[in-house]
């Protein structure tokens, strides 16, 4: 079959942010350190997205009854993405940007004749990210996000700079050239192998790897087992010991006692520490349209526990009281 595909597209923006969150903060010069704080100063971001119609190729005689595939369908859709930015003073200025990518499925067909339906079987996100200016070695595993402008992002070191945005941060975004993927092979309906990296280009050094396996064992139990490894993220324990890095082993698991009442377990135990970092057990109870929750928690690294009371309407987020966000929809993750 001939390969398929659309027309390019091209989507303009202006004051988008991209960045990677990591709740802390970022200090700025801006802030008044530098002795500016009564100085105006602008700053102006402009860009555009543009991307091509997915294309395809269709291989109609692929069938296997080892992996469940019935015809394959290869689709690849490269986009990109650039940044500039333009500010009145150097405390303002910010990295300009390009991020190249090319997502890619390879789909099939499952399920019982007469009413099957298209899964994706495996799926593989790669990208690279320039930045001009780049920051030193030390820069961690960051990445690049396409956000939304509207959601605001914190600034807890700031002064002066309004508490609702670091966009005026020099250190926001990007800091160093990297290679990224994102991986996902579904081996049946009910286990999957998933897996991301990223690899800094200018050190050739590989910052991040994720390895993990899901599985779903009907009618009630399903459970995550992964590993994850970081490079280059200094990090100091209780006693002053300063680590380099983290290779750490997740568990989690959720077991459907019976209708009404789930149990989430999750720990994290970090080799290069040869502790527990943290474990969380949590019972939820499914009302009609409601949800509660109990947490109990337990970091070893902060050194800190906690009771954690949540409740949600199902299907609205936004109305949730308390801590348990991460555990909305596992109520309905088990049938009977």
């Amino acid at each position: 079959m001939p390969l398929q595909m659309g027309a390019a597209k091209v989507v303009p923006f202006v004051a988008g942010t991209i960045g990677y969150e990591d709740l802390l903060g970022y200090r700025t010069d801006i802030d008044g350190t530098a002795g500016r704080a009564d100085k105006d100063i602008w700053i102006g971001e402009a860009g555009a997205r543009a991307s091509l119609q997915p294309f395809w190729k269709v291989y109609p005689n692929v069938k296997s009854r080892l992996w469940d595939l019935d015809q394959l369908r290869h689709v690849i859709k490269p986009y990109l993405t650039v940044v500039g930015f333009a500010e009145s003073d150097s405390v303002a200025e910010q990295r300009d940007t390009l991020n190249v990518g090319l997502s890619q499925r390879l789909q099939t067909k499952r399920g019982p004749a007469g009413n099957q339906r298209t899964v994706d079987w495996m799926r593989l996100d790669t990208e690279v990210t320039w930045v001009d200016d780049s920051g030193d070695a030390s820069s961690g595993p960051e990445r690049f996000l396409w956000n939304n402008p509207f959601i605001p992002l914190s600034n807890t070191h700031s002064g002066l700079v309004p508490l609702q945005d670091r966009r005026s941060s020099n250190a926001f975004g990007p800091q160093r050239n990297y290679f990224g993927y994102n991986y996902m092979w579904r081996v049946s309906d009910t286990t999957t192998i998933l897996s991301d990296m990223n690899f800094d280009i200018q050190s050739g050094v590989v910052q991040q790897l994720n390895i993990g396996f899901s599985r779903l064992v009907l009618p009630n139990l399903s459970y995550y087992i992964g590993s994850r490894y970081l490079r280059r993220v200094r990090v100091q324990d209780t006693r002053g010991h300063v680590q380099n890095g983290s290779n750490a082993f997740t568990f989690s698991a959720v077991y459907g006692l019976d209708p009404r009442y789930t149990l989430v377990f999750s720990q994290l135990f970090d080799f290069d520490y040869g502790a527990n970092v943290r474990s969380d057990i949590t019972l939820i109870r499914r009302y009609h349209r409601i949800f509660w929750g109990f947490t109990y928690s337990a970091d070893e690294s902060l050194n800190k526990q906690a009771i954690v009371f949540s409740i949600w309407p199902q299907g609205v987020p936004e109305l949730a009281v308390g801590g348990g966000r991460r555990y909305m929809g596992l109520g309905d993750t088990v049938d009977y």
